[in-house]
């Protein structure tokens, strides 16, 4: 079993929605398709150069750990923060 650890650009409602990266308004609630940074210097600054100006007040960068338990991944799912996540293999 390894972990993953990565700071995301969360924007805060509820249900948590994180940037996915793929253009400047586009935010996701599945953690897995949100882009991922290993600093949390680089998410503040995504926040300030990538995400659309009149969203960036309502983001913050937070830090998420995903587990990849074997059995799982070989049947396409992951463990995310101890729920249960189906993604299709890359």
């Amino acid at each position: 079993m390894s972990e993953q650890f990565g700071w995301l650009v969360e924007l805060g409602c509820s249900p948590p929605k994180w940037w996915a990266g793929q253009n400047p308004y586009y935010f996701t609630t599945d953690a897995n398709e949100a882009m991922r940074f290993s600093r949390r210097e680089d998410a503040e600054r995504a926040i300030g150069w990538l995400v659309a100006p009149g969203w960036r007040e309502g983001c913050r960068a937070l830090e998420h750990g995903w587990m990849d338990v074997p059995a799982l991944r070989a049947a396409g799912g992951i463990i995310e923060l101890g729920a249960l996540a189906n993604k299709e293999k890359p």
